[in-house]
């Protein structure tokens, strides 16, 4: 060995064990097992011996898993015995119940092992072989000896000491040996300097020494790790063990560190020959300058091979810890210099600076505390004014987007019972009957026998026809809403004098009689200002089409003043207004496989008017006919064959695109189906498809139909690499952690954020490092709260309004939560009132959009007599600001992600932009797990925000299928995967934990420890732990260490596992003996496999379950796509379009200076609006919508309003409650035959 550079001092500064848990310690009495028993048993994952034979060294006894299996075959009632029968009997009985996995502790703890030769004390070996190294290079000449003496170390092992938090004596890899981490571990080996051998037992080492880094053309590491031991660094000695040979045992803890050894020298290398490294060098510049140097070299490409690797920042993120530790032992002057370590030391993160916390409560705005104010949560907020030169801007920010301009402190709005005459509350009918015409608003009598007409009070009506029916006079009317009609409910609503226009109708012979009006009212239609207005007035519309599960607030239309019962289209003209030749659509089809109806893409290619049916072209799904092919689901293949289907059976559109390699398929095509985009692989380049018409089939022969009539092209779907029809919206993320909302709504193609905001750093660190270029966006890494304190006064190192166009927010959800424990606590009360911090940020930044993303339970009842509903006060408090307000329940797994994880969204957009698609599902629900849920009722009784359980084009998702590609990593006791580095868990369990985990049985699927002993399959500890746990977890529905159902969907991801809860204790593998992953986690949450996650793998796991569902972030940026950039037929088929948004840019300008300050001196904002700009009260017939904003495009929106009569049976009745809109399906499919 030369004196090549090396490390070998560990002094990392920094850091904590990440591995340590605080768990009891399980200390048991059981026979000792024999040499043979154990060695059958392929060394079992605990020692069984009360006593090592190493010299000085006791061990506590702890039961085996296999010992603690009682039947492990299944098959006999006899009891495993323990030293009388034969071995090779017990290799047949332990692996007839449960896979073992391999040993977790060297072999001298097992008691009857054999030593190689009698053990030899550390010192005497070493005077031994001192004297055998040298004669070994006594006649070799003095330029060529080694610097320093060393030997050979042979079939070792290397465990923790007996101070390692309930983890003594495990084997362990040497990555994660530091001072601060495990300052010291012991080996177990031969010794040897030629022919001279010894074995040494029990050795303490506290460094390791890897020869070599600064020199590139050096890779073989082979010889060049070495240990020092304490004895062998002593005085003036300085020798060394050099690792050889592994034992079988520790093979798999040795081989991927000698693949991490080899990364960390190239790593090390990189560093010292570049300047100013981060991390984003690792995502491909890394991988350039390693097939620069070594390409050439067979055993390089074999290394490289081994990981598949070619983005390592995952590597380098996940093994930080070693990496600096090497870089601390050969160069840490110029090694640590790099930026790199800002970006992932989870414990020295400098990247993003952190902000001083100076707000103690929820800093809010004058409106957001008068909304949230009275709320169980009030005395957490802090109002704020807004800066007077800021405030202008806000102000006309509101105008442009014909918001609520402004908030008048302390406004009294009239009640709507008080505009009313008391004469005319007080009569049944008026004497003489009214002078009403088409356009007027009447108030009529409630109908007490309903739940509406409970209090007494007037209804509301708009006219939209009055006509003569005999000696009557009707009154075609439309329903208007007071607030509390709508979903705000009970909230405080800031205008208690505005109506809502509804889409729900009584004409036809549903007219109200003249009779029924008691008053004409006045009613100001589209007013300009709320707070100017006395009277009654009317600026949206509140949609109540329970079939499509509306219920949401629209901005109020002209043709909003027509019902739509007159304007039904047959369903065949329907088809043609909105589908075109070349579109390809989903149709419903029965599958076999899975034995209902599915579905299924096929392009229109006909519209056949004499059989009122459309013909269709079959895309067969590649999987499905080639099943070896392993194509992604949603990977389709030209047919030529033609079918026809009535129109019925034509269920929504889809996107369908050619890509020409796999490689170049890009979101949302490359996520299995998620919002119906689907794509076909072609050898043609792309432009030569889209340019050919009619589009050849895979051979490349033109395809005809059944009268050699050529088949049309597909109207391609949009390419998200293809310059956008608008400029992208500027985002802001607040409470954004990890970014995986901010990410799912980039890729759907209408935002890019520019801001983010969070306190948590390695979550918003995570957030920066997945961004390709990090100085796009501004990040705060502080609270909310200081963030809006200091733009309200018009700070320049925040962003300011005009320069956020959306919004998302994942505010915290532990104040709702029903984890929680004490949901009145400061702390909790604390968090629940950031929704309040929400509705602030969007008043004083007015977006065009916003999204909240929370759990379900924040609709539920809370404060101390739960009537207090947070979710509807946020309603209120938005549709107050002017904006249209949707709210969708969106359950994970529906969008083909493998979890139950089901969220409330709340989305705003600015009157003039179309409202949110509803989202449609991709995938289906589990069989026969389907449980009907809702956000709310309506003041009508029916349920608003369901579950709905509709045909999907796929099956659901399964954890097997989620995780199939991940290697099996058995007990999870190496900490190291190299083809997935977070494939490892946030807690190294200690042994007990993991004796528990090996004997839930795997069969049937879903078991847990408590199921296993009620089913009589446990013994010894885990039976006696069983027996001493409390009412929860001894209960038969128990979670306590249970596994996921491999089949079903992973338990909603959490931020801490804990494996022995019994109500969230199913987090283990559904084969493997070991909790789950952060990987698998991941993969649940849809995190991309590139993505980084800065931290240790416990902060890792915490920033995964507090992210929201990637995939569906994903689906709610596909329809603010579509709401934001009026996808159409045209835009999809590759026509261009201009940009028709306006600058939104409401900054003044930056240098204006004293000027500035002279124009907003004396500013009011009242007299900013003055009267002038305020529409006077006119009559309720002039509805002229006026105050169109100059900067978005108006587009009408089709409010139609759904009226299906069915006849029912009670039967028929029963099945629709149980199975909603397929029911209906059936019932109508049966009444059309």
């Amino acid at each position: 060995m030369t004196g090549k550079r090396r490390s070998e001092a560990i002094t990392i500064e920094d850091s904590e064990d990440e591995l340590a848990v605080s768990q009891p310690e399980l200390s048991l009495k059981r026979p000792r097992r024999t040499l043979d028993e154990a060695t059958s048993a392929r060394e079992l994952l605990t020692p069984s011996t009360p006593q090592s034979t190493r010299p000085g060294r006791q061990r506590q006894s702890t039961t085996s898993p296999s010992s603690a299996l009682q039947d492990v075959d299944f098959l006999s009632e006899s009891e495993v015995p323990e030293r009388d029968v034969e071995p090779a009997k017990v290799i047949r009985r332990e692996f007839a119940g449960v896979a073992l996995s391999g040993p977790a502790y060297p072999r001298s703890a097992y008691h009857g092992w054999q030593t190689p030769s009698e053990p030899m004390l550390e010192a005497l070996a070493i005077t031994k072989l001192r004297t055998a190294f040298a004669s070994k290079y006594a006649e070799v000449q003095e330029d060529e000896k080694p610097d320093y003496t060393f030997f050979r170390l042979d079939d070792f092992s290397i465990y923790r000491g007996d101070k390692s938090n309930n983890h003594d004596g495990e084997l362990v890899s040497l990555h994660l040996l530091s001072r601060d981490f495990y300052g010291e571990f012991l080996f177990d080996g031969t010794l040897s300097v030629g022919d001279e051998k010894f074995y040494v037992q029990g050795v303490p080492f506290r460094i390791l020494s890897v020869d070599g880094y600064g020199e590139v053309e050096s890779t073989d590491l082979g010889s060049q790790l070495c240990i020092q031991s304490r004895i062998g660094g002593k005085g003036q000695q300085d020798i060394w063990y050099q690792l050889g040979r592994p034992a079988q045992e520790y093979k798999r803890f040795y081989q991927p560190f000698l693949w991490l050894a080899r990364f960390t020298k190239h790593f090390v290398d990189y560093l010292l020959e570049h300047e100013k490294v981060s991390l984003m060098h690792f995502h491909g510049l890394f991988l350039e300058w390693l097939r620069d140097q070594y390409d050439e070299e067979t055993t390089f490409r074999e290394w490289l091979a081994i990981a598949g690797l070619e983005d390592f920042r995952g590597l380098v993120a996940a093994n930080v810890g070693y990496l600096r530790k090497e870089c601390y032992g050969v160069d840490p002057g110029k090694l640590l210099r790099h930026p790199l370590w800002g970006e992932v030391n989870p414990h020295r993160l400098a990247a993003i600076p952190e902000q001083p916390n100076l707000e103690p409560k929820t800093v809010v705005t004058p409106y957001a505390y008068e909304c949230f104010s009275a709320m169980y949560f009030g005395d957490q907020l802090a109002k704020r004014e807004v800066s007077t030169a800021v405030l202008r801007r806000v102000i006309k920010r509101k105008q442009r987007l014909r918001l609520t301009p402004r908030h008048i402190a302390q406004h009294e709005s009239n009640a709507i019972c008080s505009l009313l005459t008391p004469a005319s509350m007080a009569r049944d009918s008026p004497e003489p009957p009214l002078d009403v015409s088409a356009g007027d608003v009447v108030c009529v009598h409630p109908d007490l026998s309903t739940k509406w007409g409970a209090d007494g009070s007037p209804w509301f009506v708009y006219v939209q026809q009055v006509r003569a029916h005999g000696d009557r006079t009707l009154l075609d009317v439309l329903w208007l809403y007071e607030p509390k009609d709508t979903t705000m409910g009970k909230a405080y609503y800031p205008f208690k004098n505005e109506l809502f226009m509804s889409d729900n109708c009584s004409c036809g012979r549903e007219a109200l009689d003249l009779e029924c009006a008691i008053e004409k009212l006045d009613v100001s239609w589209f007013p300009q200002d709320p707070y100017a207005e006395k009277g009654l007035f009317v600026r949206q519309k509140f949609r109540t089409i329970h079939q499509e599960d509306t219920y949401d607030f629209v901005a109020l239309h002209n043709d909003d003043f027509v019902c739509k019962c007159e304007d039904r289209v047959p369903i065949f003209e329907e088809c043609r207004s909105k589908y075109a030749i070349g579109d390809t659509v989903l149709v419903r089809e029965w599958s076999s496989d899975r034995g209902e109806d599915r579905l299924q893409p096929a392009q229109i290619v006909h519209f056949d008017t004499a059989k009122r049916r459309i013909q269709l072209r079959r895309l067969d799904r590649r999987s499905e006919i080639e099943p070896e092919s392993n194509a992604p689901p949603n990977e389709l293949v030209l047919s030529p064959e033609l079918y026809d289907k009535s129109c019925d059976k034509i269920i929504r559109k889809c996107h369908v695109r050619f890509f020409g390699d796999e490689r170049d398929v890009v979101a949302p095509y490359d996520r299995g189906g998620l919002g119906d985009f689907y794509y076909i692989g072609f050898d043609e380049p792309e432009t030569t498809i889209s340019n050919t018409l009619p589009l050849p089939d895979e051979s490349g022969e033109l395809v005809y139909d059944a009268h050699d009539s050529l088949l049309p092209r597909i109207n391609q779907g949009w390419h998200p690499k293809t310059q956008p029809r608008k400029g992208k919206l500027k985002g802001m993320g607040i409470f954004c952690g990890g970014g995986t909302f901010d990410r799912g709504l980039e890729e759907g193609g209408s935002v890019d954020f520019h801001y983010a905001v969070d306190w948590a750093e390695h979550a918003l660190h995570s957030h920066r490092a997945n961004v390709l270029k990090p100085e796009t966006v501004k990040y705060f890494l502080g609270s909310v709260d200081d963030c809006l304190a200091n733009a309200m006064k018009g700070n320049k190192n925040v962003a300011g309004p005009g320069q956020v166009e959306l919004i998302s927010a994942g505010s915290p959800c532990p104040g709702f939560s029903r984890l929680q424990m004490d949901q009145l606590s400061d702390k909790s009360r604390r968090n629940a009132s950031m929704v309040a911090s929400v509705v602030a940020y969007v008043d004083f930044y007015v977006p065009e959009y916003f999204v909240l993303e929370n759990v379900v339970s924040m609709t539920s009842g809370m404060g101390r007599d739960k009537t207090e509903n947070v979710f509807s006060q946020i309603i209120a408090a938005l549709v107050g600001l002017g904006y249209q307000v949707q709210q969708f329940l969106m359950d994970a797994w529906s969008y083909g992600s493998s979890q139950q994880r089901s969220r409330v969204f709340i989305v705003a957009s600015a009157p003039g932009l179309p409202p949110l698609n509803q989202p449609q599902h991709s995938h289906g629900h589990p069989p026969n797990a389907f449980q009907g849920r809702a956000l709310g009722k309506s003041s009508n009784g029916l349920s608003f925000g369901i579950r709905k359980n509709c045909f999907a084009p796929f099956e659901h998702i399964t954890p097997k299928q989620a995780c199939s590609d991940l290697p099996n990593i058995d007990d999870a006791q190496v900490q190291l995967c190299l083809t997935f580095p977070d494939h490892r868990t946030a807690i190294n369990e200690p042994a007990a934990n993991r004796t528990r985990m090996a004997v839930v049985p795997t069969r049937p699927h879903g078991m847990g420890l408590m199921q296993a002993k009620l089913k009589g399959l446990l013994r010894g500890e885990p039976s006696e732990h069983c027996d001493q746990v409390g009412r929860v977890r001894s209960l038969p529905t128990s979670t306590m260490y249970a596994r996921v159902y491999p089949k079903y969907l992973f338990p909603t991801i959490v931020t801490r596992l804990t494996v022995g809860d019994g109500i969230n204790g199913r987090c283990l593998h559904w084969e493997q003996p070991r909790a789950l992953t952060v990987m698998e986690a991941r993969r649940a949450q849809g995190y991309l496999d590139h993505e980084v996650l800065i931290g240790t793998a416990v902060q890792q796991l915490s920033i995964v379950g507090n992210s929201v569902d990637r995939k569906v972030a994903l689906m709610l940026g596909l329809l603010l796509r579509e709401s934001w950039m009026g996808v159409d037929t045209a835009a999809a088929a590759g026509h261009d379009a201009l940009d028709d948004r306006a600058d939104f840019a409401d900054l003044e300008d930056e240098d204006s200076g004293q000027d500035e300050e002279q124009d907003y001196a004396g500013f009011n904002a009242e007299e900013e609006m003055g009267e002038s700009q305020s529409p006077a009260a006119g009559s309720s017939g002039n509805h002229q919508e006026v105050s169109r904003a100059t900067d978005v495009e108006d587009m009408n929106i089709d409010n139609r309003s759904a009226k299906i009569a069915l006849q029912l049976s009670a039967e028929e009745i029963e099945e629709v409650k149980r199975d909603h809109f397929r029911a209906i399906g059936r019932i109508l499919d049966a009444r059309a035959q």
